[in-house]
Protein backbone atom coordinates (compact mmCIF):
# COMPACT_ATOMS: atom_id res chain seq x y z
CA UNK A 1 0.00 0.00 0.00
CA UNK A 2 2.81 2.36 0.82
CA UNK A 3 4.34 1.67 -2.59
CA UNK A 4 1.15 2.66 -4.41
CA UNK A 5 1.03 5.93 -2.49
CA UNK A 6 4.62 6.69 -3.45
CA UNK A 7 3.94 5.98 -7.14
CA UNK A 8 0.87 8.20 -7.30
CA UNK A 9 2.71 11.01 -5.56
CA UNK A 10 5.34 10.89 -8.31
CA UNK A 11 2.78 11.62 -11.04
CA UNK A 12 3.22 15.23 -12.06
CA UNK A 13 0.33 17.33 -13.27
CA UNK A 14 0.59 20.58 -15.15
CA UNK A 15 -0.03 23.61 -13.03
CA UNK A 16 -2.27 26.27 -14.63
CA UNK A 17 0.60 28.78 -14.61
CA UNK A 18 2.72 26.33 -16.65
CA UNK A 19 0.27 26.24 -19.56
CA UNK A 20 1.34 29.57 -21.16
CA UNK A 21 4.98 28.54 -20.75
CA UNK A 22 4.31 25.21 -22.47
CA UNK A 23 2.39 26.94 -25.27
CA UNK A 24 5.27 29.39 -25.79
CA UNK A 25 7.74 26.51 -25.90
CA UNK A 26 5.63 24.70 -28.49
CA UNK A 27 5.39 27.87 -30.62
CA UNK A 28 9.16 28.36 -30.30
CA UNK A 29 9.88 24.79 -31.42
CA UNK A 30 7.46 24.95 -34.36
CA UNK A 31 8.85 28.27 -35.60
CA UNK A 32 12.45 27.10 -35.15
CA UNK A 33 11.75 23.95 -37.12
CA UNK A 34 10.01 25.91 -39.87
CA UNK A 35 12.63 28.64 -40.23
CA UNK A 36 15.36 26.01 -40.45
CA UNK A 37 13.42 24.13 -43.11
CA UNK A 38 13.96 27.20 -45.30
CA UNK A 39 17.58 26.07 -45.67
CA UNK A 40 16.39 23.19 -47.87
CA UNK A 41 16.14 24.29 -51.54
CA UNK A 42 13.79 21.47 -52.48
CA UNK A 43 11.41 22.45 -49.68
CA UNK A 44 11.42 26.02 -51.02
CA UNK A 45 10.60 24.61 -54.45
CA UNK A 46 7.67 22.63 -53.02
CA UNK A 47 6.32 25.74 -51.26
CA UNK A 48 6.65 27.72 -54.50
CA UNK A 49 4.92 25.01 -56.52
CA UNK A 50 2.03 25.00 -54.05
CA UNK A 51 1.59 28.78 -54.33
CA UNK A 52 2.54 29.74 -50.78
CA UNK A 53 4.81 32.57 -51.95
CA UNK A 54 1.89 34.20 -53.74
CA UNK A 55 -0.06 34.65 -50.50
CA UNK A 56 0.51 38.02 -48.76
CA UNK A 57 -0.18 36.50 -45.34
CA UNK A 58 2.57 33.92 -45.91
CA UNK A 59 5.03 36.65 -46.96
CA UNK A 60 4.12 38.54 -43.78
CA UNK A 61 4.84 35.39 -41.78
CA UNK A 62 8.26 35.14 -43.43
CA UNK A 63 8.95 38.76 -42.48
CA UNK A 64 7.91 37.99 -38.92
CA UNK A 65 10.44 35.13 -38.81
CA UNK A 66 13.30 37.61 -39.07
CA UNK A 67 13.33 37.74 -35.27
CA UNK A 68 15.49 34.59 -35.48
CA UNK A 69 18.40 36.89 -36.38
CA UNK A 70 18.37 38.42 -32.92
CA UNK A 71 21.11 37.30 -30.56
CA UNK A 72 18.79 35.59 -28.10
CA UNK A 73 17.32 33.41 -30.88
CA UNK A 74 20.05 32.93 -33.49
CA UNK A 75 22.02 30.72 -31.11
CA UNK A 76 19.36 28.02 -31.61
CA UNK A 77 19.80 27.96 -35.40
CA UNK A 78 21.62 24.85 -36.61
CA UNK A 79 21.40 25.65 -40.33
CA UNK A 80 22.34 29.34 -40.73
CA UNK A 81 21.79 29.10 -44.47
CA UNK A 82 18.08 29.31 -43.67
CA UNK A 83 18.56 32.98 -42.79
CA UNK A 84 20.24 33.63 -46.14
CA UNK A 85 17.31 31.97 -47.90
CA UNK A 86 14.90 34.00 -45.77
CA UNK A 87 16.59 37.13 -47.17
CA UNK A 88 16.24 35.82 -50.72
CA UNK A 89 12.56 35.06 -50.13
CA UNK A 90 11.90 38.75 -49.49
CA UNK A 91 12.49 39.33 -53.22
CA UNK A 92 9.46 38.65 -55.45
CA UNK A 93 11.74 37.73 -58.36
CA UNK A 94 13.42 35.01 -56.28
CA UNK A 95 10.07 33.66 -55.14
CA UNK A 96 9.08 33.37 -58.78
CA UNK A 97 12.42 31.89 -59.87
CA UNK A 98 12.37 29.04 -57.36
CA UNK A 99 9.38 27.56 -59.13
CA UNK A 100 11.90 26.36 -61.72
CA UNK A 101 13.91 23.20 -61.15
CA UNK A 102 17.12 24.63 -62.67
CA UNK A 103 17.17 27.48 -60.14
CA UNK A 104 16.63 25.03 -57.28
CA UNK A 105 19.45 22.83 -58.57
CA UNK A 106 21.76 25.89 -58.73
CA UNK A 107 20.78 26.89 -55.19
CA UNK A 108 21.41 23.33 -54.01
CA UNK A 109 24.87 23.26 -55.68
CA UNK A 110 25.70 26.64 -54.15
CA UNK A 111 24.69 25.46 -50.69
CA UNK A 112 26.66 22.22 -51.08
CA UNK A 113 29.72 24.20 -52.17
CA UNK A 114 29.49 26.43 -49.11
CA UNK A 115 29.26 23.42 -46.81
CA UNK A 116 32.06 21.59 -48.61
CA UNK A 117 34.52 24.49 -48.72
CA UNK A 118 33.34 26.17 -45.51
CA UNK A 119 33.43 29.55 -47.22
CA UNK A 120 30.84 31.79 -48.86
CA UNK A 121 30.43 31.47 -52.63
CA UNK A 122 31.84 34.07 -54.97
CA UNK A 123 29.40 36.51 -56.57
CA UNK A 124 29.60 34.51 -59.81
CA UNK A 125 28.42 31.36 -57.99
CA UNK A 126 25.64 33.00 -56.00
CA UNK A 127 22.00 32.54 -56.93
CA UNK A 128 20.58 36.06 -56.90
CA UNK A 129 17.08 37.36 -57.41
CA UNK A 130 16.76 39.11 -60.78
Amino acid sequence: MMEADMNTSEVKTEEPQDIPRLENRKKFEIELEFVQSLAHPFYLHALAQQGYFEKPEFINYLKYLNYWREREYVKFITYPHCLHNLDLLMEPSFREAIKHQDVIQALHRQQYSVWLDNKPPSDAETVQPK
